[in-house]
């Protein structure tokens, strides 16, 4: 009994670790992820984002608007930042594995140079686990049942569910797969990186998982809060008759809301989220990796 408790405890322990370590090295390095995140910021809002569609849209500004060619643009732009991601892993691999824990921006395009096509494939499969839990949730949400008088009360509510679920899958499925990162650029080919990920988890899950849902409780899931509040926001001022919020709602929150959160999320998924991930992930692989090398020996 107590040597299931002293486990349990083991894997809190080294869950605050990760964070406190990394968040240490992250305030430490901070320069360097930071110009590396801010040319993974410039290229994915100007690659991905529909400036002509919004400028139209938001202030009436006409361009030429073409469909094929911002699809072409946005495609390009998808793999950058997927190899930018990758390659943020790299950043974090030079300070968990150097002995003074710094690294240089020139890092980030070795690594970029080194294994792009990896970090391709590598990102696709986490970005696969957002589109498998999107269409189990589509295929047993059955909206036309509900009366609808409880729709605002349906819609709220699968809203929350929506997002949790969302959250908790990704949560799963990016524990399973994350080591593979850190894996890469210590094995050097993908194909190590792969089996050396399936031992790591066969044999640390609870360690990993322990540490991941710490990171995504502080870094991922608040921003449910904002979701609930505006869908919530909007269906109390129907019940309650407050047409001063629907008229503002209308005229400015309907648009400018959601513009000014997705700004938000992204500055603060490329400038702490991201750089933490990729710490605290090779921080759980470096040290796992002692114990494993400790063991063998």
């Amino acid at each position: 009994m107590n040597k299931k408790g002293s486990k349990k405890q083991s894997y809190i322990h080294e869950a605050l670790v990760d964070i406190r370590l990394s968040w240490r090295l992250y305030k430490s390095n901070f320069k360097v992820f930071l110009g590396a995140q801010i040319i993974s910021i410039l290229v994915f809002l100007f690659l991905t984002y529909p400036w002509e569609f919004s400028l139209s849209f938001y202030f009436n500004i006409e361009l030429d608007r073409n469909y094929t060619f911002y699809q072409i643009r946005s495609l390009i732009g998808m793999f950058l930042i997927l190899i930018f991601f990758g390659s943020s892993f790299g950043l974090s691999y030079d300070i968990m594995s150097g002995g003074d824990q710094f690294t240089e921006l020139r890092g980030f395009f070795h690594y970029f140079r080194e294994y792009w096509w990896q970090y391709i494939l590598l990102s696709l499969l986490l970005l696969l686990g957002t589109f498998i839990c999107s269409l189990i949730v589509g295929l047993f949400t059955v909206y036309e049942v509900f009366d609808p008088t409880s729709q605002g009360f349906y819609i709220i509510l699968y809203l929350v569910l929506y997002n949790v679920m969302i959250r908790i899958f990704m949560y799963l499925w990016v524990s399973v797969l994350i080591e593979n990162f850190p894996s890469l650029n210590y094995q050097g080919g993908i194909k190590n990186a792969f089996y050396e990920n399936w031992q790591i988890l066969r044999l640390n899950s609870k360690r990993i998982f322990s540490s991941l849902f710490l990171f995504f409780m502080i870094f991922d899931f608040p921003w449910i809060v904002l979701d609930i509040l505006e869908i919530s926001m909007r269906f109390i001022a129907i019940e309650k008759g407050w047409m001063w919020y629907l008229n503002f709602y209308e005229s400015y929150s309907q648009i400018m809301f959601p513009f000014f959160k997705f700004l938000a999320q992204t500055v603060f998924c490329f400038l702490l989220a991201i750089p933490m991930l990729t710490l605290i992930s090779t921080r759980i692989y470096n040290s796992l990796k002692l114990v494993n090398n400790k063991k063998d020996e």
